[in-house]
Formats: C-alpha cells, sequence, structure tokens
C-alpha cells in the first residue's frame, strides 16, 4: 500500500488533513445521496423521484442563463469514486440522481437528462447530469450514443 505524503510544516499538513477531509464528507455525502435515490426509485418509481427531488422539466437553455461555474474537482471525483464503488455501482438513473443531489447542495444549478438511442442494434435508454455547459456521465457512456429526449432540473426537496 502506498501512503499519500503528508507534509511536514504544520500549516501544510493542515491544509493536506483539510482536502482530504473536504473529500470523505464529499464521499460520505454521495453514499447517502446513492442510497436515498435508490430507496425512492424501488418505493415509487421514476413518478416517487419526480416528487421526492421536485424535478421539473426544464430546457437546456434555462441552463446556459443560470450558469454558474461547474462544480470542484474534488468534489466530483470523490463522489465518482463512491458511484463506482464494487456493490454500490448501480444503473444510470440513481448514479445520476445522487449525482445531481450532491452538485445541487453545492449550489451549482444542474439539470438530470434522460435518453434514447441504439447500441448493437437494440433500443437503450440513458440519464446523466448536465450542469455549466458540462456533461458528466459516471458510467462513462459514449455521449454520442443517446440524444436526449428529456430533462430535469431539482426543485427545493
Amino acid at each position: 500500500m502506498i501512503r499519500p505524503v503528508v507534509p511536514r510544516h504544520p500549516r501544510k499538513r493542515a491544509r493536506a488533513l483539510c482536502g482530504r477531509m473536504h473529500q470523505v464528507v464529499a464521499a460520505a455525502d454521495t453514499l447517502r445521496a446513492v442510497l436515498r435515490a435508490r430507496i425512492v426509485l424501488h418505493r415509487g418509481g421514476f413518478p416517487g423521484a419526480q416528487r421526492h427531488y421536485g424535478l421539473v422539466h426544464a430546457s437546456a437553455s434555462a441552463l446556459r442563463e443560470e450558469g454558474g461555474p461547474p462544480p470542484a474537482g474534488s468534489m466530483l471525483n470523490a463522489a465518482a469514486r463512491v458511484l463506482r464503488m464494487p456493490g454500490l455501482a448501480s444503473t444510470c438513473l440513481p448514479s445520476s440522481l445522487a449525482l445531481a443531489e450532491v452538485i445541487h447542495r453545492s449550489g451549482v444549478p444542474c439539470h438530470v437528462v434522460i435518453g434514447v438511442g441504439r447500441w448493437d442494434g437494440a433500443f437503450s435508454a440513458h440519464a446523466w447530469v448536465e450542469t455549466a455547459g458540462h456533461r458528466i456521465d459516471v458510467t462513462r457512456t459514449p455521449p454520442d450514443l443517446h440524444r436526449e429526449i428529456e430533462r430535469f432540473a431539482l426543485g427545493a426537496a
């Protein structure tokens, strides 16, 4: 096991530990969001998720108008690591809802996007998150595979 390098200077050490603590908090936040998304979808399907998260139909232009900075890289990296953990990795919809919840709570506007397409000749549906002009997809599905059919903004949940 490779141990992380911790600086010897007290101020640098404190900064390094605060950065790691921020990642741990983001990972725990994401874990809670994933479990909540799975429970909500299991109990009420997508209509239940719409009620729970306050999902409302939105347009791509609305997200561009809201603008705002993209989410912090460390937060996204921590969230993506949690969403890809063995045993926790799930389908695109719960992962997208969880990631959107984490991003939304950090104060960055985002949309959950649902698209359809063909994969090896078969019908395929997919969900991902868009924010500040960036597509965030933890399942790493090729972006040109699905065409957007619905877009939802998170409301006050």
